[in-house]
């Protein structure tokens, strides 16, 4: 196969060939997946033969990969201890039953008017000193942006355990969100580390009293 172009192809290769990996591994560590995919000829080896065996799939694709399979429960992380300290993944989507989606973009629009006007040689060159390769600037602000689409047409339909996920997110979601929206506060950046503690061991709290905190370790303990 050819190199995939663009940004989205590469993470539609990586959404198939990551599973493929666990699976193959039963588990694994993510520093080995990014080197056993990013640096080897793994993918040419035992997922895709015409695949270029030099190529590899960069670590930030990887990472939005991994987003998106543990937001739709394909890979499950499992807690661990390092170096006496517990670590998870971060699961505070799956409890209440909320759905996202990471698009790993900054988009930009250049209305090209007087007052607000966008230089493209000033952005581009901006985006490629400071590596900005988030930054995108759209030439159609109403454009369907692929990530998006394959969000609400792909992803919210994907399987698990025979419905589709937003079938079971829905169910969850229908009991925590009267919960959820008593916690808005959470968005205000100026939070500092202790009332973000406290207001989200109280969120974490009250999802428990309805039964619904599963998965668990994404609210910081008590102190």
């Amino acid at each position: 196969m050819p190199l995939p172009r663009g940004e989205d192809a590469w993470l539609h290769l990586a959404l198939d060939v990551v599973p493929a990996y666990v699976a193959s591994e039963f588990a694994v560590v993510w520093p080995e997946v990014e080197a056993r995919l990013g640096e080897t000829g793994w993918i040419t080896d035992n997922h895709d033969s015409t695949f270029p065996a030099t190529a590899g799939i960069q670590p930030h694709i990887l990472h939005r990969a991994r987003t998106l399979l543990v937001a739709n429960e394909v890979l499950v992380p499992e807690a661990a201890s390092l170096s006496g300290r517990t670590v998870t993944a971060f699961r505070l989507f799956r409890d209440p039953g909320a759905i996202g989606s990471a698009t790993y973009r900054h988009w930009f629009f250049n209305p090209g008017t007087t007052r607000a006007r966008i230089d493209i040689p000033t952005f581009d060159r901006a985006r490629s000193t400071f590596g900005f390769h988030d930054a995108v600037l759209l030439d159609d602000q109403d454009a369907p942006q692929p990530i998006v689409v394959r969000f609400f047409t792909d992803t919210v339909r994907t399987p698990v355990d025979g419905q589709p996920l937003i079938v079971r997110r829905s169910e969850r979601w229908a009991r925590s969100s009267a919960i959820v929206a008593d916690y808005t506060a959470l968005r205000d950046e100026d939070l500092d580390w202790d009332e973000r503690r406290e207001l989200m061991t109280e969120l974490a709290s009250r999802i428990e009293a309805e039964g619904l905190l599963d998965a668990g370790g994404w609210a910081p303990p008590a102190p």
